[in-house]
């Protein structure tokens, strides 16, 4: 199962990476998943010594047919919801995938 909470609810003091191998310490959890270009600043071999793998997760919005004129990247995910209607939670999860660091 998912755990979300916030960072600041846990009694931990480290900092970076150490911090969040302790916060999922805390949790139990044995994977952590994160956006892909993180992989720039954590340290993987901490998280590996304390048996923890990372994912990584790398979004692409999608392009899909706006109201007016050439497509427009990056606007509020609320003009996809409008335009899209029920079909925009699919293309949502369809744009996004795991990696490799």
């Amino acid at each position: 199962p998912q755990h979300f909470g916030r960072n600041s609810t846990f009694a931990i003091e480290a900092s970076g990476s150490q911090r969040l191998v302790d916060i999922c310490k805390a949790l139990g959890a044995r994977k952590y998943l994160t956006i892909a270009s993180s992989h720039k600043y954590l340290d993987e071999n901490l998280f590996q010594r304390h048996g923890i793998q990372i994912m990584y997760y790398k979004y692409e919005p999608p392009i899909y047919p706006q109201l007016w004129g050439d497509f427009i990247a990056n606007l509020s995910v609320l003009d996809l919801i409008l335009t899209c209607g029920p079909k925009s939670g699919g293309l949502i999860r369809q744009a996004g995938r795991l990696v490799n660091s």
